[in-house]
């Protein structure tokens, strides 16, 4: 049961040998002890268990993300506001939705030539470039991604 307690602990970024090594200090284990290095050796991102879906399906109807305001700009003709992180997020986390069309990078470069910038979102995938063309979806909400900037 320690195994897999250690196992679920670190569930989307393998732990450092020091990080278990000061986990099992802390907690005092005196019997039954795992080893942090088999810990570190074994470790596997958990699978996704289907709620994780469920959960963003939810924030992305009520545009309610954990940790993310919509705060009124102050930059002088910046748009319908900034969007302002309330916390840390830990590597990997959905933070929020960007709704759109994805198409390839360079097909975004050149909406961005003769279209302007309106509502592109350029992004990796691997070793693959793309973009998200915002622009034809959800006209009548202002989802949080879309008011993500360069700053």
């Amino acid at each position: 049961m320690r195994r897999r307690h250690l196992m679920t602990k670190w569930s989307k970024q393998k732990p450092t040998l020091d990080q278990v090594q000061r986990f099992l200090w802390r907690s005092r284990w005196s019997k039954n002890c795992v080893p942090a290095g088999e810990v570190v050796r074994r470790w596997a991102p958990s699978r996704p268990t289907g709620r994780e879906e469920t959960d963003v399906a939810r924030y992305v109807g009520g545009q309610s993300w954990a940790g993310l305001v919509i705060a009124e700009s102050q930059r002088p003709g910046a748009g319908r506001g900034d969007l302002t992180g309330t916390r840390d997020f830990s590597q990997g986390s959905v933070i929020c939705d960007y709704h759109g069309r994805l198409v390839s990078a360079s097909e975004g470069r050149q909406i961005l030539g003769t279209e302007g910038g309106r509502g592109l979102f350029f992004s990796k995938s691997g070793d693959q470039d793309l973009c998200v063309d915002a622009q034809p979806c959800h006209p009548h909400i202002t989802t949080f991604g879309r008011l993500i900037n360069h700053s």
